[in-house]
């Protein structure tokens, strides 16, 4: 699946280099940050949800713990 712009741009702006599309969750995309270095230390696991033309970062640690789990992370 190719990652629309907007979403390596909202990756980009926040430290991150690129996103992978992990599949789709309670009916929503879902992309997760990586950096091109598989060694760099990022703070709490979060990523970014869309559905329609809207984005949003995960909403606090436990749902993105439970993206994790839903996607076998």
């Amino acid at each position: 699946m190719e990652i629309p712009t907007y979403i390596t741009e909202v990756c980009q702006q926040m430290g991150y280099d690129y996103a992978i599309y992990l599949g789709e969750y309670k009916g929503e995309d879902v992309y997760s940050p990586m950096f091109n270095d598989p060694n760099t230390i990022a703070g709490r696991t979060c990523f970014i949800h869309v559905k329609g033309n809207s984005w949003r970062w995960s909403k606090n640690h436990d749902e993105a713990i439970k993206v994790m789990d839903y996607f076998g992370w």
